[in-house]
């Protein structure tokens, strides 16, 4: 019979158990034997950097062994309870009007939660420790982009604590948890660059190649034109319905705008009557839709009926296409003519907080994600004038006492 080399208490019962690595995955593994008498192999999150195991296995050890002697205890894992991915299909069905944006955040979440603690069978056995322990653990992996090994950012990692915290109140609210762990829990600021906004000279570089390319496709020309003046994600655009255009505006209900409140966003004379030019049925791209296999190739084709998911990706498609032909130029991105717009709105109406309710975003939003303030705002004019202005301050009581002087001589 294997000697195991320590022990854990699981509530009374104290059990052997091993630490051996697992080489195909370079992790640790927690080994016992069952309740049956056969061989538990647990694997852990912990990589294998040596021949000892960090003290942080044995920490985690108990839930381990728990959750195979005793599934109904209170502190182990729950054999019945449902598991996450039951916990996000009824967040789904019972919250008809959580945007679909929300719900895939809150499944990238989870997905990144699983990825480094893969012990915790549900949401409802996620512990304080276990919120504590997930940040740094998901910023110590390697990225996965590109060819790996880079470092992970705060800013991905601040999204996936949101989605958790949101999917969290959802449980909350259905009676599932008694509180919510992750709320106020904040990822480490680490260095970030601020996306510019791009200039007018970008964007009028891009609509020019993208009408050359398809000159005849007025409604894939609708829609990039109503992508940049609206300021809207690029699902959001591209699942607008025909209903929703009325008169020379666009009415968005509270269920697809991010602040839950109703909007109507005036759209210039030329794009109202391109976009009724265009307008299907139903759907507003219906026409763009069914004009795809004549202009895009596709190996693996094109669904029957309407789907704004390949418009979307004709859109995102387009756009890797233009950067890849102008090597030379800044790169542009659906998402930059979200900050292109925001930048627009706030130069025009001369308030963050204003554009803002304008574009339906929230203003704290806008201001850290799309505001390009160098173009919003002519703060080197300004700044030149604010010091010529404290200069001529401390300046101008010598001029005025030289004068005084000079007066007083002529006087004599």
């Amino acid at each position: 019979m294997r000697r195991f080399q320590h022990s854990a208490d699981i509530g009374g019962e104290r059990v052997p158990y091993s630490a051996r690595v697992r080489r195909d995955r370079g992790k640790w593994m927690v080994v016992f034997r069952g309740p049956d008498g056969r061989e538990v192999k647990a694997l852990t999150t912990h990589d294998a950097r040596g021949k000892t195991p960090p003290d942080a296995l044995h920490a985690d050890a108990p839930a381990l062994l728990r959750a195979v002697y005793r599934p109904d205890s209170p502190a182990g894992p729950v054999a019945a309870r449902p598991g996450w991915d039951e916990l996000l299909d009824e967040v789904g069905r019972t919250s008809p009007h959580t945007r679909s944006e929300t719900l895939r955040q809150y499944r990238a979440a989870v997905k990144a939660f699983r990825e480094v603690l893969p012990e915790v069978a549900s949401p409802l056995d996620v512990s304080e420790e276990q919120v504590r322990r997930f940040g740094r653990l998901w910023l110590a992996a390697p990225s996965r982009r590109g060819n790996g090994g880079g470092k992970r950012s705060p800013a991905t990692l601040s999204y996936y604590l949101r989605g958790l915290s949101g999917f969290s109140n959802h449980l909350v609210d259905l009676g599932r948890l008694a509180k919510n762990l992750w709320k106020g829990v904040r990822a480490p600021k680490g260095e970030r660059a601020r996306k510019p906004a791009p200039t007018a000279d970008d964007v009028r570089v891009f609509f020019e190649w993208a009408r050359a390319r398809y000159p005849d496709w007025a409604s894939l020309h609708a829609l990039l034109e109503l992508k940049l003046v609206s300021g809207c994600r690029t699902a959001d655009v591209c699942r607008l319905r025909t209903g929703q255009l009325s008169g020379g505006s666009l009415t968005f209900s509270p269920d697809v705008v991010k602040t839950k409140e109703a909007r109507s966003l005036p759209l210039p004379a030329r794009l109202a009557a391109a976009l009724r030019a265009v307008a299907g049925p139903v759907h507003l791209w219906e026409g763009l839709f069914a004009d795809i296999p004549k202009y895009r190739k596709a190996s693996n084709g094109y669904p029957p009926a309407f789907s704004w998911r390949t418009v979307y990706h004709v859109v995102n498609n387009l756009f890797r296409e233009y950067r890849e032909a102008h090597p030379d130029r800044p790169g542009l991105s659906p998402h930059g003519l979200r900050r292109r717009a925001v930048t627009a709105a706030v130069r025009e109406l001369g308030s963050a907080d204003a554009a803002a309710l304008a574009l339906g975003l929230h203003a704290q939003t806008a201001r850290a994600h799309y505001l390009d303030a160098s173009q919003a705002f002519e703060t080197d004019a300004a700044m030149r004038r604010v010091g010529e202005r404290m200069l001529a301050e401390i300046t101008e009581p010598e001029r005025n006492q030289s004068r005084g002087k000079r007066r007083n001589s002529l006087k004599n």
